[in-house]
């Protein structure tokens, strides 16, 4: 029997080993591609779901301007039981102050928008990622794959920009909506020493007092209806919030999956590498991927030193509205008054959490970014190193 000769025999050895790498590599460009589609169906659901949670945070601050309002007019039809007390305009008192404050306007700071999301443009490929060895149906759909993966990294990372600005604006509600909801807290206090400092009953203005008196009522009923409605609307945008985060971490989770897949590739070729060369190249220097840090430029490591501030609500030594009339109407406006201050102490404390919560997505969305950049990275570094075998 002939002896097989040694380059015939290392030539077989050398075609298999090719061909596994070449099997497991385009096992890892599938894997890869199905993540990258997964990864972006739920950037698409976070950016559904940003959307809806902007439209909940209009409704709410709408309800909260309606509540200014409404506290507004309450303090006009106050004002007026008060001067027709006291048989005078007396023109020496001072106005509100509440407009001084202006604290429910300070939620803006009016400025032209300058800036927008940055659309990058999708990395130009100029050779193709894979190195033509067997040059057969596997490496075709392993380019293919490699190149769709690129396609969506590229618009995760657009995905990812217009996310983080949609979470900023929304920050910048969140703000505003925290803003109107002290100034109304404000407009309680102030109304509340007013209604302090109430004139005595008279019994001959029982008919304008009973007048002022229903139209309060009708006020704080209408106000204590929109606080209900603002306070559910904010326990939606909550929920909605906290459903956005488990789809971030979902989207996180996929990303660094993505990486493990495009290294797990980077290895494959490093492999290929060395057995088409017949050695194992030790002068070639080692992936700067590691040294370059970009996935890890997400977090910070540090431990989270700060929580929403809970602040305990105001206490009340005496009753918000002046007994005048001292009947059944008055009881209901007190319990509404009451009501609205209390609602209004849990939004604004929801407004602490809710933007606590946007502030920890948006470091969420950066460290995905950042993750996404690194995978670009990697990918280039992967068509670099697969150039460098075509050239053997």
């Amino acid at each position: 029997m002939a002896k097989v000769p040694a380059d015939v025999e290392k030539r077989t050895h050398l075609q298999l080993e090719a061909n596994r790498v070449t099997n497991a590599s385009l096992e890892s460009t599938r894997r890869s591609a199905a993540m990258c589609e997964e990864s972006l169906g739920a950037g698409a659901k976070t950016q559904v779901a940003l959307h809806r949670q902007g439209d909940q945070l209009d409704e709410v601050g709408h309800s909260m301007m309606q509540i200014d309002v409404g506290l507004r007019e309450a303090s006009g039809n106050l004002d007026e039981m008060r001067r027709c007390c006291c048989l005078c305009t007396l023109p020496c008192w001072k106005a509100s102050q509440f407009e001084e404050a202006c604290a429910s306007k300070s939620g803006g700071d009016g400025k032209v928008v300058e800036r927008q999301p940055q659309r990058l443009p999708p990395p130009q490929v100029t050779s193709g990622y894979i190195p033509r060895l067997t040059d057969d149906a596997r490496e075709d759909e392993m380019e293919a794959n490699l190149q769709q993966i690129s396609q969506i990294i590229g618009n995760m990372r657009n995905m990812a920009l217009d996310i983080g600005e949609e979470v900023k604006a929304q920050e910048a509600q969140v703000t505003k909506i925290t803003c109107i909801a002290e100034s109304n807290e404000t407009h309680l206090k102030h109304e509340m020493a007013k209604s302090l400092s109430a004139l005595e009953t008279r019994t001959h203005l029982q008919l304008e007092a009973d007048r002022v008196t229903n139209a309060s009522l009708e006020s704080t009923r209408r106000s204590a209806a929109m606080c209900e409605e603002s306070l559910g609307a904010g326990a939606k945008t909550q929920v909605a919030l906290h459903r956005q985060g488990d789809q971030l971490n979902e989207v996180g989770h996929s990303m660094m999956q993505i990486d493990m897949g495009v290294r797990e590739a980077s290895g494959n070729l490093d492999e290929m590498r060395r057995c088409c060369c017949l050695c194992t190249l030790p002068c070639w220097k080692a992936s700067q991927f590691e040294e370059a840090g970009v996935w890890k430029s997400g977090g910070n490591g540090n431990v989270v030193g700060r929580q929403p501030k809970r602040l305990p609500p105001p206490q009340v030594t005496s009753g918000y509205i002046p007994r005048l009339t001292d009947d059944a109407r008055e009881d209901e406006m007190e319990a509404n008054v009451q009501r609205i201050s209390q609602i209004i102490g849990n939004m604004r404390a929801m407004a602490l959490d809710i933007g606590y919560e946007v502030e920890t997505q948006e470091v969420q969305m950066t460290k995905i970014a950042g993750i996404a950049e690194s995978n670009e990275i990697q990918l280039k570094h992967v068509n670099q190193l697969a150039s460098k075998i075509m050239k053997l």
